[in-house]
């Protein structure tokens, strides 16, 4: 594990605050297009910090878990490049695997299909600064 999940930094705390504020209105309005909803965290690391504090998959997997409790169709995928970040991640995510799917791989943009994915799916990169602005998953 690499000193960058040791301990949640300031602007990463913005980040995610940003993120959980977001997806509370985000979700419910999207909801209202009646297709299914598809969030893409595009670099997952581990999931929570070496302190305790959670990462995006976690903010995401409990706000996909609350609307789904309200009958929002809502699931996310989650990429991650490093071997060892993605198993960790997919322990973290365990209890949330009917709407969480953890994926090994690097991300430089998935939204070729822009907003709407297959099958009519609104989707949501949640992208950190280093995304281009080509989207391709490999």
């Amino acid at each position: 594990m690499s000193d960058f999940f040791e301990k949640k930094r300031d602007w990463s705390r913005y980040k995610d605050f940003i993120l959980g504020y977001y997806l509370e209105p985000y979700i419910p309005k999207v909801n209202t297009l009646k297709r299914p909803i598809l969030v893409v965290d595009c670099f997952a690391g581990r999931g929570v910090f070496s302190d305790g504090q959670p990462g995006s998959p976690i903010i995401i997997a409990t706000a996909m878990k609350k609307w789904r409790g309200k009958g929002v169709p809502i699931r996310g995928v989650f990429i991650e490049a490093n071997p060892e970040n993605q198993a960790h991640l997919s322990g973290v995510l365990r209890e949330h695997r009917e709407y969480a799917e953890v994926r090994l791989g690097s991300f430089d943009g998935t939204g070729k299909r822009g907003r709407t994915g297959k099958r009519g799916r609104r989707e949501l990169p949640v992208l950190s600064p280093r995304i281009s602005h080509k989207y391709r998953y490999h």
